[in-house]
């Protein structure tokens, strides 16, 4: 979204409950764990994420869109 000055950009998403990292970290604390339907769920989710982001990598380049920074803080996760 953009602001009433051209150097106001600000960035809306859907409200997420929470990331991966705190979830795991969270986990580790409960001594708790994925089961395998989750792992292979969220492993799923992962990689067709990653695939159509690589074959929409050209378009997206194009209007200037670069995701330079996965890692777990940035995988947001809703109910």
């Amino acid at each position: 979204v953009v602001g009433l000055k051209q150097d106001s950009v600000f960035l809306v998403f859907d409200y997420c409950d929470i990331d991966l990292y705190k979830l795991m970290s969270q986990m580790a604390i409960d001594k708790s764990y994925f089961s395998q339907g989750e792992i292979k769920c969220l492993s799923l989710q992962l990689i067709r994420g990653v695939n159509s982001y690589l074959h929409i990598d050209h378009y997206a380049h194009s209007k200037f869109i670069v995701h330079r920074d996965l890692k777990l803080t940035n995988l947001l996760l809703t109910k």
